[in-house]
């Protein structure tokens, strides 16, 4: 944790994944350009990374946890009126509102948080 972190009392330290390949632990990463891992689809902007065997895996094969409302770096999301962004779930313009990670650049629309919540 950084000095940043550890002043910022709306930091939440995120649950650490780990890679499938090699058990490498993963970071989270936002633009990574490659295409997953596991589905070999380039389909997102933010994803977790592994830096030891240079893979990424998307949000729909390794999703952040919602819990709290924090992205997958732990940073604290809110919610914003951030229309013509587009969710980093399902690439969806957002009309209106988002729930979003200012830091990372990382935006979840109001229809896929509910999802994520069921």
């Amino acid at each position: 944790m950084n000095s940043q972190q550890q002043t910022n009392p709306e930091y939440f330290p995120p649950p650490t994944y780990y890679c499938n390949k090699n058990g490498h632990e993963l970071t989270w990463k936002s633009s990574s350009g490659h295409p997953c891992a596991e589905c070999k689809i380039k389909n997102c902007r933010s994803r977790y990374w592994c830096q030891q065997c240079q893979e990424a895996f998307c949000l729909q094969c390794m999703p952040p946890p919602l819990f709290g409302i924090m992205c997958g770096a732990g940073h604290p999301m809110k919610l914003s009126i951030v229309p013509h962004h587009v969710c980093d779930y399902c690439s969806e313009t957002i009309q209106n509102q988002a729930h979003r990670c200012q830091i990372c650049d990382f935006d979840i629309c109001l229809n896929c948080l509910l999802q994520k919540e069921d």
